[in-house]
């Protein structure tokens, strides 16, 4: 059976995947502010050597203790944050162990040009990306994948677990309004991601271990924060895995989206320059270099097609090649990466309950996670026809 384009520009929002905060009064809702630099990811607040609430949250949001401690609560940090339209962003938090953290960006598609940008998902069939956040799909108590806690065989069951939603079509990293014909949008991913740190950054002063994780544009948003995040946290073990965010397009691309992100001055500059960012290994290569002692990894299947239709979308052909080219280039030149390959054409794993079966040869993809978000060795995994360029 044929699969129409227009199901495919879904798949990304079906999926909630795809490919930087100012003062106001925020809110708390289950449906409906010192700043952070994006660069470094640090507030103007001071640290303390515990790993406890010790100061007043920003934007008049509760204090993590005073959330319930068994459920995901949304909130509404309002001030410059904003979805891609105009609307509202809030983000949710699940308590736990505060000395255990998880920041899960969330995926949704992104745009770029003209025919992309007037596709959004609030505009039915053929969306391209997603531009508002419900805060029922995040409180609701049918949650999957790593945000189930209730699965015991979830690695990071019981650590605190922020989600920072996405609908600013940038892959988490802009900050600019951009206005592609007669659509304007708000790249506004950097302060809507800032806001969420500053919350994080004001109620747990000195986590043990920070997780950064995401599928698709939230793989790339996990990949570009984590630099910011263990500059915040130094003393903490922060490690990385990113879900089907190979950062595969053609090669002028970059720059094309740099102009309409407006990225390049958000990018976190203790890992390198944004004016020399101009492929996703910089940033893996800059981290090995900075930060050896933190983890990177991701996972792909080797004939993803939301990934593949992206990529078409910016006038590329032969992605499973480039996909391969990069993950080679990775695994050759960055010795903190480590990478999980499977068959197949399915994008984004760590939202779905596929994440536990997952399994090739002897090594279950639960497990291997686990041992990442926990700093325990491992080794390159790949499918049996998944070969990498020698």
């Amino acid at each position: 059976m044929r699969t129409s384009l227009s199901l495919l520009m879904m798949a990304p929002l079906l999926a909630s995947s795809a490919f930087f905060v100012a003062c106001g009064g925020g809110t708390v809702s289950g449906v409906d502010e010192a700043p952070v630099d994006p660069g470094t990811g640090s507030s103007s607040s001071g640290g303390s050597s515990s790993g406890s609430v010790v100061e007043p949250p920003p934007f008049g949001l509760p204090a993590l203790a005073d959330l319930k401690s068994d459920e995901f609560t949304f909130m509404k940090p309002a001030g410059d944050t904003v979805c891609a339209l105009g609307g509202e962003y809030g983000f949710a938090v699940r308590p736990g162990d505060p000395n255990k953290v998880v920041i899960e960006f969330e995926g949704g598609g992104a745009c770029f040009n003209n025919s992309t940008c007037a596709k959004p998902g609030s505009g039915g069939e053929g969306a391209v990306f997603k531009d508002f956040v419900v805060g029922s799909a995040y409180t609701g108590s049918s949650q999957v994948g790593l945000r189930d806690h209730g699965n015991t065989e979830n690695p990071i069951q019981g650590w605190t677990h922020v989600i920072v939603p996405y609908c600013s079509a940038d892959v988490h990293w802009g900050d600019k309004e951009t206005t592609y014909g007669e659509n304007t949008i708000q790249h506004r991913g950097a302060k809507n991601t800032g806001a969420v740190l500053e919350y994080v950054y004001s109620q747990l002063k000195t986590p043990q271990r920070v997780f950064m994780t995401g599928c698709s544009a939230g793989g790339y948003g996990a990949t570009y924060y984590t630099a910011g995040v263990k500059a915040h946290y130094p003393t903490a073990a922060v490690n990385h895995f990113s879900d089907s965010a190979a950062g595969v397009m053609p090669e002028p691309f970059f720059s094309t989206l740099s102009d309409a992100w407006g990225f390049q001055s958000t990018f976190p500059t203790e890992i390198g320059s944004g004016a020399e960012f101009t492929k996703l290994s910089y940033i893996f290569k800059g981290m090995a270099a900075k930060y050896p002692d933190v983890h990177m990894s991701q996972y792909n299947t080797v004939s993803d097609i939301t990934q593949s239709l992206f990529f078409s979308l910016m006038g590329g052909s032969g992605w499973q090649a480039g996909m391969l080219a990069n993950i080679g280039e990775l695994v050759k030149e960055v010795p903190t990466f480590r990478e999980y390959m499977s068959d197949g054409t399915v994008h984004c794993i760590i939202e779905k309950n596929d994440f536990y079966s997952k399994q090739i040869a002897d090594t279950k993809l639960s497990t291997w996670v686990g041992n990442i978000a926990n700093g325990t060795p491992v080794s390159n995994v790949n499918c049996p026809s998944c070969k990498l360029p020698e």
